[in-house]
């Protein structure tokens, strides 16, 4: 999963088996608890419905959901502290529940529609010398609308995690 975000909608009936898999199996003297991350992975893949997956992803996700954040009014702060990310424990997990999609997906919209604002965001983040081409500047719309796709299937009885590489 490096170098790739992808979005998973688990049916939230779902969480407390996906909760089960992330807890450590007991370690020994000489061994640390450890924890099944392939088998974490392999259920994701088998009981949610997931994206295709974005290439290059943390290098275009973590400016978009500052900007989400900033400027937005989108709730990233509540995704990243849920409690669901914390049980997973990867760093870079996200949990958005679907009493929140609409802000997220009115945030999204407003990012998507308004691509000079986009454009002078993403000149701040990188600093004028490494200003976004063209091509680097559709690269973070595609990455909004990966985000607004996967949020988009979010219904009352699911959660949707944002894994980010």
């Amino acid at each position: 999963m490096s170098a790739v975000a992808e979005w998973y909608v688990l049916p939230a009936s779902r969480i407390p088996e996906l909760t089960s898999l992330c807890q450590p199996a007991k370690g020994s003297i000489f061994r640390a608890p450890t924890r099944d991350y392939n088998a974490f992975w392999e259920y994701l893949r088998t009981h949610a419905t997931h994206g295709d997956g974005l290439d290059a992803s943390g290098w275009i996700m973590n400016p978009l959901l500052e900007l989400l954040r900033e400027r937005l009014d989108v709730p990233v702060g509540e995704a990243e502290g849920h409690p669901l990310a914390k049980t997973i424990a990867i760093d870079t997990f996200l949990i958005v529940e679907p009493n929140l999609a609409d802000r997220w997906l009115t945030g999204l919209a407003r990012a998507i529609d308004d691509r000079h604002g986009l454009k002078t965001y993403l000149l701040d983040w990188y600093d004028a010398d490494a200003a976004p081409t063209a091509e680097e500047l559709e690269l973070h719309v595609r990455g909004l609308r990966y985000l607004q796709d996967g949020i988009a299937k979010l219904t009352p009885e699911s959660v949707l995690l944002l894994s980010i590489g």
